[in-house]
């Protein structure tokens, strides 16, 4: 099997697809809280608050197949801030969730929406008088 070419005239081998594989597996299951960053030119970038819960992940899914070193390469990749939000489809972000307009939410408890979301940030429920 020939390999395709990737990025910028790069190959993608078979270990960059098993990698690949395990990161798509471990980013599609992850349910806890993200955390987000902006790189250089300004894109946003997200990665998971809970490790631990990344770790157990890894552990469930990949600890008969792989080596030790081999999950720890994944956790590695996986705690890189390089991943758009749809990589994360279940986790969730904080910052994300305040700064989202009011008319985002769901008719008709927008309101009450919006301070529940908000008063997960930390603040208090009763500062928007809803």
């Amino acid at each position: 099997m020939d390999a395709k070419p990737y990025l910028d005239g790069f190959e993608f081998t078979p270990q960059m697809a098993v990698e690949s594989l395990i990161d798509k597996s471990i980013t599609e299951r992850y349910d806890g809280p993200l955390d987000r960053g902006e790189g250089r030119h300004g894109e946003i970038f997200y990665w998971p608050i809970d490790i631990y819960r990344l770790c157990e992940l890894l552990v469930e899914l990949w600890d008969e197949l792989l080596t030790p070193e081999a999950i720890n390469e994944a956790f590695d990749r996986l705690v890189e801030w390089d991943r758009t939000r749809d990589e994360w489809p279940h986790g969730s972000c904080e910052a994300d969730e305040v700064e989202r307009p009011l008319s985002s939410f769901d008719d008709p408890n927008a309101c009450e929406q919006f301070v529940n979301e908000y008063g997960r940030a930390e603040h208090d429920d009763d500062l928007l008088g809803c």
